[in-house]
């Protein structure tokens, strides 16, 4: 079973999701108050399955990316595709997006964590 460096999966579950998002209309738009669109309601769903509150933030795409490296959130949604030089600082979930191709990332080394959340991509409970 994989396991979490720092029990990312354990902290989560029932307790707090802490999500970041950078601004890439229409999939997030983190110019309308707070963070919108078809990747939120995602991860909002997320929070739900996992019984968790949720607590989002915006910033760039490279804030995210040091933003979980320093474990401060637990998952970011953007402009993250299978293409993004942003893999390789960050765990990548599985395409949540057969059209596009688009993952959600993670901390590193965080793999319990990754193998939750690609299971509910995988099961389509995230799908909008």
């Amino acid at each position: 079973m994989p396991r979490d460096r720092k029990d990312t999966l354990a902290r989560v579950e029932h307790g707090e999701l802490r999500a970041g998002f950078t601004h890439h209309p229409p999939e997030v738009d983190c110019h309308a108050g707070g963070p919108r669109g078809d990747e939120v309601a995602m991860i909002e769903r997320l929070a739900a399955k996992l019984e968790a509150r949720l607590v989002t933030t915006c910033a760039s795409e490279a804030e995210l990316v040091e933003d979980l490296r320093a474990l401060r959130i637990d998952i970011a949604a953007g402009a993250f595709d299978g293409q993004s030089p942003w893999r390789k600082r960050a765990g990548a979930t599985l395409p949540h997006s057969r059209h596009s191709g688009r993952r959600f990332l993670v901390p590193p080394g965080e793999n319990a964590w990754l193998m939750r959340v690609d299971r509910l991509i995988a099961s389509a409970e995230l799908s909008p």
